[in-house]
């Protein structure tokens, strides 16, 4: 079985949109996530200079040789309300036009602290307030929380989805789990796995300040992809494994396309 690659725009944060579909071609990619075009994160205005309209946007839709898997925003699901979430409102017609499954939004900012229950109430507040605005939008596209500041455990992961009237669906940053949470990715595959759609990948190695890990090509740092790519091919993993490699926020990174090769050598 093969995996389902992808790559975030945040690898390649300086290029066009369909600059980005063309480097997706090149390397025999998919789909991809759209975060960051032309240097910008502003993916509404980006996107209504490259198409105009979203519905002018769904009629070159079918023209595309690889899928939109999803826009990423940068709302938080815990610890933000109504006025926050406008950009969800942005995103979700360029979504619905490009054929996007899921728009991401973080879980919250990062905290050593346990998981208060007004972030849970907050959570709760935010899953209401975007299922109406679905249904009085006949939206498809749903959204998916990033485990990336606070979900960093599965303890953490299974207390959230809890507490929520239905659970959510998740979008799995392999290498926080691994780096901030210090668990191993096969044990926290195996906690939360009924819940995850989505996959982030990336490699580091651990530095004394673990919040600042030093990043590197996939396979020269510590993360155990093999492991993990191993068990998501046995596992029938189907939805999108996406290399994040993180180019937007440091730009002394090599080129994607030297992470994309890396990453294809360990069996993605």
């Amino acid at each position: 079985m093969n995996l389902h690659r992808s790559f975030s725009t945040l690898g390649c944060p300086c290029v066009s949109f369909d600059r980005a579909l063309e480097i997706a071609v090149e390397n025999q990619i998919p789909s991809i996530e759209l975060r960051t075009l032309e240097s910008s994160l502003d993916l509404p205005k980006l996107l209504q200079k490259r198409f105009g309209s979203p519905q002018e946007a769904h009629q070159e839709k079918e023209h595309f040789a690889v899928e939109i898997n999803a826009l990423n925003s940068s709302c938080r699901a815990l610890g933000q309300g109504i006025r926050d979430w406008k950009e969800l409102l942005e995103l979700a017609p360029w979504a619905e036009a490009l054929g996007a499954k899921y728009l991401r939004v973080f879980d919250a900012r990062p905290t050593k602290e346990k998981i208060t229950s007004s972030m849970l109430e907050k959570a709760n507040d935010f899953f209401d307030w975007w299922s109406k605005q679905r249904a009085e939008n006949g939206w498809r596209v749903d959204v998916i929380v990033e485990t990336h500041s606070i979900l960093t455990t599965s303890m953490r992961i299974i207390e959230f989805q809890d507490a929520l009237k239905r659970p959510a669906h998740i979008l799995w940053d392999s290498h926080h789990t691994w780096m901030f949470g210090l668990e191993d990715p096969i044990h926290t595959w195996k906690n939360i796995r009924p819940w995850v759609s989505h996959i982030h990948i990336k490699d580091s190695t651990r530095t004394k300040d673990s919040s600042k890990p030093t990043y590197t090509l996939p396979g020269l740092g510590e993360f155990p992809f093999s492991d993990l790519f191993a068990e998501l091919k046995r596992s029938g993993f189907s939805g999108p494994v996406s290399l994040e490699w993180e180019k937007h926020w440091h730009p002394d990174l090599p080129p994607l396309n030297d992470s994309i090769k890396a990453c294809k050598i360990l069996g993605w």
